[in-house]
């Protein structure tokens, strides 16, 4: 310990804070320090939360310190040091993870498996050499326990964004005639359940299934029949009132399939008064679509202020993935001309080789180009 330094354990706040000679530290390095010490897993996990995510924090210290316990001797250290590493950006944790997956059994904190937790993160950054040892936990996991089920539920889910070949040697002959379901069948391109697909698409009276299996049926076989009703729904939702929800789900199944009709539609849905419709065509149409001018222009008027209805820790991410295009570099540049927290500054800088995994598969079915 530094001298003059005290640790300080509120029993009251269940809160640990470090203070040199009287003076309470507020450092995300002393913070991590003093909760890893405590040995409480409700302390690790918010230190390591707020952490990550602290703004004054530079990488070049964050990812070094985050580094440096991925050797501690508590599992709970590892598990969040990895995953704030992802986050940054940074795969150095990706061992950390994978030894965990391969852990002899249940590693429970605060009644949770740790073991989760690793599989979820190797899937959302599309981690795929871990996919054989993913897979493997399925079958050596006891599901009689609701844990067990978690666990086999977070290993599908992962293999289906990793690996779909792998999490479609889990299906069984079951059909489920629910959009979920019917989706994550397109998903895995899971053939055998082509004939019950297309007769829930030509026979389903409820508008969300009837979606689902357009959507699979155009993206296993490219079925026009499938694609034209998407197309011909979509502009009909896009004219009259529909739940954000449904308006959400049609613009994520236009956004993968490759048609010239898509597109105009999509941006159509930039004018929603939705923010998740809007921040969903966004992403569709510069990831899955080949771009768009006009989605740009809406982030750009974003930070111009001329657009409210957008989160701003959407616009900042977004926006400084693409922050050389000349009008979004000039909105973003005059943007921080006002803003006291530096937040353009910091995504463009500090924070630019933060994943798009952190944020973009709340947007997108999939991804067209990273399949």
């Amino acid at each position: 310990m530094v001298a003059g330094a005290l640790l300080i354990y509120s029993l009251r706040d269940t809160s640990l804070r470090y203070t040199i000679d009287g003076l309470v530290v507020d450092s995300p390095k002393w913070e991590l320090r003093a909760a890893v010490a405590s040995g409480d897993d409700g302390n690790i996990l918010r230190a390591f939360t707020k952490a990550t995510y602290r703004p004054e924090w530079k990488m070049s210290d964050a990812i070094p310190t985050m580094q440096s316990y991925l050797t501690n001797p508590n599992p709970v250290v590892r598990c969040y040091a990895a995953k704030a590493l992802y986050t940054f950006g940074d795969q150095t944790g990706y061992k950390t993870m994978l030894d965990l997956v391969n852990a002899n059994g249940p590693m429970i904190h605060f009644e949770h498996d740790l073991r989760i937790d690793a599989i979820e993160t190797l899937s959302k950054y599309r981690q795929k050499d871990a996919a054989q040892s993913i897979l493997a936990l399925y079958d050596k996991t006891d599901d009689s326990q609701l844990t067990g089920r978690e666990l086999r539920g977070s290993v599908v889910e992962g293999l289906i964004l990793m690996a779909p070949d792998l999490a479609r040697t889990l299906t069984t002959a079951d059909f489920y005639n629910e959009p979920t379901s019917i989706t994550d069948y397109g998903l895995l391109d899971d053939q055998q359940f082509l004939p019950q697909i297309t007769a829930s698409f030509q026979t389903s009276q409820k508008t969300d299934v009837k979606m689902a299996a357009a959507w699979a049926l155009a993206t296993m076989k490219g079925d026009p029949g499938a694609i034209d009703y998407l197309a011909q729904t979509a502009e009909s939702m896009l004219g009259q009132a529909h739940t954000p929800f449904e308006m959400r789900e049609m613009v994520k199944y236009l956004g993968t399939i490759q048609d010239p009709r898509m597109k105009p539609l999509l941006e159509k849905a930039l004018d929603s008064d939705d923010p998740a419709v809007v921040g969903c065509a966004i992403v569709n149409l510069l990831y899955n679509q080949g771009g768009s001018d006009k989605a740009k222009s809406v982030l750009a008027e974003a930070l111009n202020l001329k657009r409210m209805n957008l989160p701003w820790d959407f616009v900042w991410q977004v926006a400084a993935q693409f922050k050389d295009d000349p009008k979004i570099k000039e909105a973003g540049e005059h943007f921080a001309q006002t803003d006291v927290t530096e937040s353009w500054q910091l995504w463009t800088g500090d924070r630019q080789n933060w994943s798009i995994y952190n944020w973009i598969d709340g947007c997108v079915l999939r991804l067209n180009d990273k399949k």
